[in-house]
């Protein structure tokens, strides 16, 4: 991607945190979103950690998850925008063109 587009901001982002079918607290999603931002360091790529702020987890999923692993519900897709939107401002430099 970066050879193709090199003036493009390659930006990665975590899994969203409550996912599952028993919507719990998974250590496993924890350790996949914590794997994702070590990888994005190692190649200089920034990481917005959708997992750690978008303030959905296995307790209160049911609110925002309604098929177990994406957030079609307003709310849920409010708390993923807010969450990426914020990640996105601390990225994209202000004189970028």
């Amino acid at each position: 991607m970066q050879a193709w587009m090199p003036n493009a901001i390659i930006v990665l982002g975590t899994n969203l945190n409550g996912q599952g079918a028993d919507k719990t607290l998974s250590v496993d999603e924890a350790d996949k979103a914590k794997d994702m931002i070590e990888v994005a360091q190692l190649l200089g790529i920034p990481c917005i950690d959708v997992f750690g702020t978008a303030g959905i987890n296995g307790l209160n999923s049911g609110r925002f998850i309604t098929d177990g692993t994406h957030p079609y519900s307003a709310i849920g897709s409010k708390y993923i925008a807010r969450s990426i939107i914020g990640g996105l401002k601390s990225i994209i430099p202000t004189n970028y063109v």
